[in-house]
């Protein structure tokens, strides 16, 4: 199998539907899609399999559309988030997500396990998990993709169609709310966030 290192011209031969470009733009992606995604979806890996399974399928299908704008995951995940909202909108019954980046913040309970007891047994990572699931979703998405996904501002703009300043203002909101989450838990800020992406 002949590696083809451009993205542009893999895409062109993934719209022409060869069969050996297919199988390399998969497998140049999957991982960190699939680990993208299976955060956002509160972890489960058949609603995760599924909407991956789904997202390739639908690439594969409208990858002539590929302009070269932006890098082929930011592409990639744009597509996956279309899935992963349609996915709540059938899970809750509702007609319409909101990723609202003004939207107030919401009064949440925390689910991570919080505890000032030093010697309690808590699984850091696992709280910092929950406590990231806890937050609204258009939050959560922006923290996943900056600091598990390290995208950078402009691609996370780009890939959820929002300005630059958008996302800045949404990922500023996020990280307040996120840290006073993990002072609660009587955890050190400082590179929680990084532990997740091991």
């Amino acid at each position: 199998m002949v590696e083809i290192t451009d993205e542009s011209n893999l895409i062109k031969m993934v719209a022409e539907g060869n069969s050996n470009a297919i199988s390399q733009f998969y497998h140049a992606h999957v991982d960190q899609l699939y680990g993208t995604v299976f955060n956002q979806v509160g972890r489960d890996h058949n609603v995760t399999q599924e909407i991956i399974q789904d997202t390739f399928l639908a690439a594969i299908k409208s990858a002539h559309n590929f302009e070269g704008k932006s890098s082929v995951y930011t592409w990639l995940y744009s597509i996956a988030r279309r899935k992963i909202a349609d996915y709540y909108r059938s899970k809750y019954r509702i007609r319409q997500i909101q990723f609202d980046p003004e939207a107030d913040v919401e009064t949440i309970e925390d689910s991570a396990v919080a505890s000032t007891d030093p010697v309690a047994n808590i699984d850091d990572t696992e709280a910092i998990r929950q406590a990231i699931n806890s937050l609204p979703l258009h939050y959560k998405e922006i923290i996943l993709l900056k600091y598990i996904d390290e995208m950078s501002v402009e691609e996370i703009g780009i890939a959820t169609d929002r300005s630059v300043k958008s996302v800045e203002g949404i990922l500023s909101r996020a990280r307040k709310i996120l840290k006073e989450k993990i002072l609660k838990m009587g955890m050190r800020v400082d590179g929680t966030l990084k532990r997740l992406a091991r």
